[in-house]
């Protein structure tokens, strides 16, 4: 792949706002983990969700149908993409 291709494929997924690790989600993610005891990735993970508003997680690391406030986590190959959408916010 030429270099070009590859910056634009790069830069296509900045496209997604992806959340940056600063002191606040550590702050976040540390109350993730004194809450919900999970592991110090999985508490970025949530932290990081709660931060960008999602509310649905797709991952196979977390339980199908766990709740951590607003973020409802599925597992990518039990979601059914017929199950209604999240409530807008």
């Amino acid at each position: 792949m030429e270099a070009g291709d590859a910056q634009g494929l790069a830069a296509s997924y900045f496209a997604w706002a992806p959340q940056t690790v600063d002191v606040e989600l550590v702050r976040r993610a540390r109350e993730v983990e004194q809450r919900w005891h999970l592991s110090c990735w999985d508490n970025l993970i949530v932290a990081a969700a709660q931060f960008q508003d999602c509310s649905l997680l797709l991952t196979e690391d977390l339980h199908d149908g766990a709740h951590f406030d607003s973020v409802i986590v599925r597992g990518p190959f039990t979601f059914n993409v017929t199950e209604p959408a999240a409530a807008p916010r």
